[in-house]
């Protein structure tokens, strides 16, 4: 029954991603359609020398994708960086619940892993 249950859940899976999957990529077809046009991206601020160097063309919703891709790549950084304090907290706490080999039972510390490392509350 349990093997059914998980055969279920996976087809679920495929198809809620390909719900959510096929109109998403309907949308960016019809945005890049619409936004095909090409556009100068210049990297001067001040414009005050020949500007061909310090500039691309490129179609507006490639520049578009970018800018959402980097700002998600950013975001992601930022999140995994901020989750450094408890991944670092999980570690010490699976090494000191599971013994490495070659340790006997008298070398294991009295005290319980959750007495010794204190998690943070927010």
């Amino acid at each position: 029954m349990l093997f059914l249950d998980l055969q279920r859940d996976s087809w679920m899976k495929k198809l809620l991603k390909t719900l959510i999957l096929a109109p998403a990529a309907f949308v960016f077809v019809i945005f890049a359609v619409a936004n095909r046009h090409v556009v100068k991206v210049s990297l001067d601020p001040f414009g005050t020398v020949d500007t061909a160097n310090l500039s691309v063309s490129v179609p507006l919703f490639i520049l578009l994708l970018l800018a959402v891709m980097v700002g998600v790549l950013c975001g992601s950084v930022s999140s995994w960086l901020a989750n450094a304090k408890c991944r670092a907290a999980q570690r010490n706490l699976a090494a000191l619940t599971i013994p490495k080999t070659g340790t006997s039972a008298s070398a294991r510390p009295d005290k319980t892993p959750t007495q010794l490392v204190a998690m943070p509350r927010h």
